[in-house]
């Protein structure tokens, strides 16, 4: 289920993908504009493929959201490092 969430993100933008490696972290705004989603949208992917992999924030770390976003592009570049 993660797979087939990170492979409609990576599809939905394979520039947007390429480009969401190349930064640690970007805005959420930021993020659904590459993957040409609206920001709803990609919030609710990122949180349910991180939640698919068994990832949560813990309550102490700075930001919910930041970590997240941290997790999620961690994700896609194990993620094509496993695919090239």
């Amino acid at each position: 289920m993660a797979q087939r969430l990170l492979t409609e993100l990576m599809e939905a933008s394979d520039q947007g993908a390429l480009e969401l490696l190349r930064q640690e972290w970007i805005p959420l705004s930021k993020a659904a504009q590459i993957v040409g989603r609206s920001r709803q949208k990609t919030q609710n992917l990122l949180h349910e493929l991180c939640h698919r992999q068994g990832w949560q924030p813990r309550r102490s770390q700075r930001s919910q959201a930041y970590r997240y976003r941290r997790h999620w592009a961690d994700l896609l570049r194990e993620q094509v490092a496993q695919d090239p």
